[in-house]
């Protein structure tokens, strides 16, 4: 009996070992980048699993194609064929709303065409477009818009804002036609992939909103953003303090949920690009030729970017290569209207901590006391629970929480609980066959007329 107990004893301690391992990983003091990577690459199956397909008829792409580019001529182009085409976007198709996924850093060589191009932009619900470096060689330039939020609005919390060291921004004589611009910058994984946008930099002390934001709060009217920071105790010691951005809207607050480094997760819709079929892709050559029949892009927000591979702004994302950067902005722009988006909560460690501790402990519990099959159908079983509650929580609600170290603990603990007690088998088998002790021979060895007695 006791040395039954000794060996149970001993299986606990060894199913222990993978959920120690684990939770080492899940606090970072052991971080693992290959669960990490096990984690993106889960989402984005689910992501592709579970994007709608849909066609999204309020946002519409007017796109600086091949085909523009061979009709107007090469990049960039005058600043007068650019005016004429915000003027044709406004007065003919009565747009709602222009963002330009695009940065005019440098004057114009024509003369006059910087005047024409703000004239165009003056007075008009009109977003500019620029971008932050972090590049040793990267000198800024450019004016900037006004800033969200202030450094004495986030001081004493510990908000963990992506820091830029130079900005290109757009000339002085268009960013004072159209004070109102964001960023279109992109935060990609380490894996290159980009799978969420942040939705506030922070420049010089001073935090500037994003291009899909600054777009968002210009249909809304402008309402200041507020910072929406997280109440009572927070479980994860890498937990920024800032859970959401809020804006004030028609008398409610709208909570725009956000991830620790102020990004939101982009909710994709289909594969991309003009084929893809998720949004309208309108040929900037179209409209300035006037073959768009007037009124066609009546009451729509409107982005002006590119699908050009010369120009250079082809992304990789969980949902295929050469992915236009400009359709990562109209998917989260999109994702805000909805006010649905991905995300990765505040108390996803929390969560994490939670599910390893049960399952663990359960396995370790249970395990010693489970002979092969019954032990592998237990494991299997956990596995099971917590990997459905996981897909549960993503597809029902939106939550994009950590599995990869979770199910290896499962796995990894089901396994060595399975060995030893194979191994422990093996020992009874062993002792079992040891032949049976013979008194008359040990008599005969020993030379005594009696072994043992009775008591």
């Amino acid at each position: 009996m006791q040395q039954t107990l000794k060996l149970r004893g001993l299986r606990f301690l060894i199913t222990l070992i993978p959920l120690g391992l684990a939770l080492l990983h899940a606090l970072g003091f052991v971080p693992t980048d290959a669960l990490h990577q096990i984690d993106n690459q889960a989402y984005d199956v689910r992501l592709r699993a579970s994007m709608p397909g849909t066609f999204e008829s309020r946002v519409v792409i007017v796109d600086i194609d091949r085909a523009s580019l061979a009709a107007v001529g090469p990049w960039p182009w005058p600043r007068e064929q650019l005016a004429t085409l915000v003027d044709a976007l406004f007065e003919q198709q009565g747009i709602a709303v222009l963002g330009f996924d695009i940065v005019f850093p440098q004057p114009d060589p024509q003369a006059g065409g910087d005047a024409l191009m703000a004239e165009a932009l003056r007075d008009r619900e009109v977003v500019l477009g620029y971008f932050f470096s972090n590049e040793p060689a990267a000198r800024s330039s450019g004016v900037l818009p006004a800033p969200v939020l202030s450094a004495d609005v986030l001081r004493g919390h510990p908000v963990r804002i992506t820091q830029w060291d130079a900005v290109e921004s757009n000339i002085p004589a268009l960013a004072e036609a159209a004070p109102h611009a964001g960023a279109f910058n992109a935060l990609p994984d380490k894996d290159g992939v980009v799978r969420s946008l942040p939705l506030l930099a922070e420049y010089q002390g001073r935090a500037y909103e994003s291009l899909a934001l600054a777009m968002f709060r210009r249909v809304l009217g402008l309402p200041p953003v507020e910072p929406g920071f997280a109440s009572g105790l927070m479980m994860s010691r890498r937990f920024s303090g800032l859970e959401s951005l809020r804006l004030q809207h028609d008398g409610q607050t709208i909570a725009i949920p956000v991830d620790e480094r102020v990004s939101a997760l982009v909710p994709f819709r289909g594969r991309g690009g003009p084929e893809g079929g998720s949004f309208a892709y309108v040929s900037a050559a179209e409209v300035l030729s006037g073959r768009l029949a007037p009124e066609q892009l009546r009451g729509k927000i409107v982005l002006l970017g590119t699908t050009a591979p010369e120009l250079q702004d082809l992304r990789l994302t969980p949902v295929g290569a050469d992915y236009p950067g400009v359709e990562t902005h109209a998917n989260l722009i999109t994702g805000l209207l909805d006010g649905h988006l991905p995300v990765k909560p505040d108390y996803a460690l929390g969560y994490e901590l939670v599910v390893l501790v049960v399952s663990g402990l359960l396995l370790a519990c249970a395990l010693p006391r489970l002979g092969l099959w019954p032990g592998a159908a237990l494991g299997l079983a956990v596995l099971l629970a917590v990997s459905g509650l996981n897909t549960w929580l993503h597809l029902r609600h939106g939550l994009v929480l950590p599995l990869a170290a979770t199910a290896l603990m499962v796995v990894t603990a089901t396994l060595l609980g399975l060995a030893s007690a194979r191994l422990r088998r093996l020992l009874d088998q062993d002792t079992s066959s040891s032949p049976p002790l013979n008194p008359a021979a040990l008599r005969a060895v020993y030379g005594v007329d009696r072994i043992a007695t009775e008591q």
